[in-house]
């Protein structure tokens, strides 16, 4: 079955279907009161159906309607698989079923990028599996993430097809069983690592601001967060 869409405010429904071609879901527009044949409707108004999904947020509606294409209200366990490196393959798995699978280019966006996955889902049990490899950006990612989930490090293939190949070697992390980790990372700081965190902080301030080698360290270490490093280098001028 697929999903229907019945939507009155032109911009949400835009936002809508960008939401759902990015993840390539099959929907049908629907009329009033025409809601048979659909696992749940994706609306902004009220309407007689009883799967019927109304969020202001369309990523989050399209993450909630989701679980009812599989014949549930939502998903029980969402596990999250991640292959660090400079391009970061991050997967969503919902009781075993590919959701999501995207790539970003700094590892700092990480954590922003978990806790709406985790805000959206709602699963009863959510973990975190991590590839070993990339050291200087797994533990990055991994100390952002430990205090506040369940937190995985695993063994990578060492080989991966060429196409989509973060985000299948996510894949084959997520389905892979790992060290827990409970405690800080250590990160050996080089100057190729304060370099790439200085990189890093124009990409995200927008060229705007370089943060300084020792506010680098300090985002290396975990002491502080890109954000707070961005905005002290802000205040220094």
């Amino acid at each position: 079955m697929k999903l229907g869409i019945f939507v009155e405010n032109p911009k949400y429904y835009y936002m809508l279907l960008k939401e759902l071609k990015l993840r390539e879901i099959e929907f049908v527009d629907l009329h009033e009161g025409e809601y048979k044949n659909v696992a749940a409707v994706i609306t902004d108004t009220d309407i007689s159906f009883m799967n019927a999904v109304r969020d202001s947020d369309p990523e989050r509606a399209v993450r909630e309607s989701l679980s009812y294409l599989y014949g549930k209200k939502r998903f029980d366990e969402i596990i999250i698989g991640i292959d660090p490196g400079v391009r970061t393959g991050i997967v969503v798995l919902g009781d075993g079923y590919m959701l999501e699978g995207l790539e970003i280019t700094s590892p700092f966006k990480v954590r922003d990028i978990i806790d709406k996955i985790y805000a959206d889902y709602r699963p009863e049990k959510f973990s975190i599996k991590i590839g070993r490899g990339d050291i200087h950006r797994r533990n990055i990612i991994v100390n952002s993430l430990y205090r506040d989930y369940d937190v995985e490090i695993v063994d990578e293939d060492k080989t991966t097809p060429a196409k989509n190949r973060n985000i299948e070697a996510a894949k084959k992390i997520a389905a892979k069983n790992g060290e827990f980790i409970k405690r800080k990372m250590k990160n050996r700081i080089r100057s190729g690592q304060i370099r790439d965190v200085q990189r890093i902080s124009r990409i995200q301030s927008n060229n705007e601001i370089t943060i300084s080698r020792e506010l680098a360290i300090l985002v290396i270490r975990g002491n502080i967060t890109m954000d707070e490093a961005i905005e002290l280098e802000k205040r220094k001028k």
